[in-house]
């Protein structure tokens, strides 16, 4: 089943809880303004400075698809956590989603992350959203891989050549076929219950004739190329 590529942008406004003071306290909209806005200029300060992270630079990963979320009318802390998030756990940075929380956010823990997800679903699923797309980013290098290898002439490369024939409609595998029988949206005047051993080999070696006419206009269910009896692909 193909996947869909997602849409990332914020269509629903964000319920945001401000967040409490290192005592517990609630804290005013215009102090967790305050607390926020030094935050985020000290993420950015880090950017501009070029030192975001110690040597490991397992943040750098996610701060592009941060800007893009940004841009897309995330908040900018709802932005940095689904980026984060997003990411492989193995060399993610910070290691925590406490870290994240007191050392980039500019929160006095990640207990208001929990509280964020739960009044915001779409927070979950546009970190999933975001997982598939880097499939659709590397799409074109994995086709080029593809018809490489598919044009290299070695027996090695045999099930490239196949996925590369199937994907361009030129060769339908064998259990499709029977599939496609089975099911009725490929029929011929013969069925294989109908046919001798013999020209069940000889069906088995690509000579389609065996089967008699194709019922109906059914040729888009069988794309093996012009000729029925053609050498046939290997399984």
């Amino acid at each position: 089943m193909p996947l869909d590529r997602p849409n990332l942008q914020l269509s629903l406004e964000l319920n945001l809880d401000d967040g409490e003071e290192g005592s517990g306290q609630p804290i005013t909209h215009e102090r967790a303004l305050e607390i926020s806005n030094a935050a985020r200029s000290a993420l950015m300060a880090r950017v501009q400075a070029d030192t975001l992270v110690p040597a490991d630079g397992g943040m750098t990963e996610w701060m592009d698809d941060y800007f893009m979320l940004v841009n897309k009318g995330w908040d900018w802390r709802v932005a940095t956590w689904i980026a984060w998030a997003s990411t492989p756990r193995d060399g993610r940075w910070p290691e925590t989603q406490e870290e994240l929380a007191t050392e980039i956010l500019g929160l006095t823990s990640d207990r208001v992350i929990s509280t964020w997800r739960q009044k915001n679903p779409a927070i979950d699923v546009t970190v999933g959203a975001l997982q598939t797309e880097r499939l659709f980013q590397h799409r074109g290098d994995v086709f080029d891989a593809l018809i490489e290898s598919a044009k290299t002439k070695d027996y090695k490369n045999h099930q490239d050549r196949k996925l590369f024939l199937e994907m361009t409609g030129d060769y339908v595998p064998m259990h499709q076929l029977k599939a496609l029988m089975a099911s009725g949206k490929l029929r011929f005047s013969k069925g294989l219950k109908d046919l001798k051993e013999e020209e069940l080999w000889q069906l088995a070696g690509g000579n389609w004739e065996v089967l008699g006419p194709m019922l109906d206009d059914q040729s888009d269910h069988l794309a093996v190329g012009e000729e029925k009896n053609a050498e046939p692909l290997a399984e």
